[in-house]
């Protein structure tokens, strides 16, 4: 977590507290599992989709532009270094 260099030492000793004390690994953990991150996309992709935000999504201009920015920020969830595939794979 190289951007933590980016803080003064005592905003990093608090960050660091509330990463390890304060169970905050456990819930980026926790959404960085393949499962929670494959139905992130899925209600991501699956709410555009609808006909009211559709819509509007092409009415706007601007929000029509930043709804590919939500699918993509959805897979950087994604599982990270761990294997998704069987080794055998």
């Amino acid at each position: 977590m190289a951007f933590l260099w980016a803080f003064p030492i005592l905003t990093r000793r608090v960050i660091g507290r509330l990463w390890t004390g304060g169970g905050l690994h456990r819930g980026v953990r926790a959404l960085m599992s393949p499962l929670v991150v494959w139905l992130l996309c899925s209600m991501v992709l699956w709410f555009w989709h609808l006909p009211g935000p559709y819509g509007w999504a092409l009415a706007m201009k601007g929000s029509h532009d930043r709804a590919p920015l939500l699918f993509i920020t959805a897979l950087m969830f994604g599982p990270g270094d761990r294997a998704v595939w069987p080794a055998s794979f």
